[in-house]
């Protein structure tokens, strides 16, 4: 048993979202995007009835601490 307090964080962005944000990273040399675009397809956000799952809208304005300072808060949330 791993324990109750253990907390998947799901991120969820839009594909245009991702795609734009990898593009900025790698300047679209590496080709990252393409192969995100394929694997957007095949999974979903975490639903409420996902116990320990938090499911995380990431937009495209957030920084990286903006998703880390959700993350807290919603696993905050979850333990009171």
């Amino acid at each position: 048993q791993i324990g109750v307090n253990l907390f998947f964080a799901v991120l969820h962005m839009t594909k245009e979202d991702q795609i734009e944000r990898l593009k900025a990273r790698d300047g679209g040399r590496y080709g990252s995007s393409d192969g995100l675009a394929k694997i957007y397809d095949v999974f979903e956000p975490a639903t409420d009835d996902e116990p320990n799952a938090l499911h995380v809208l990431v937009t495209k304005d957030m920084s990286r601490e903006d998703v880390i300072e959700k993350i807290l808060r919603l696993v905050n949330l979850q333990l009171t």
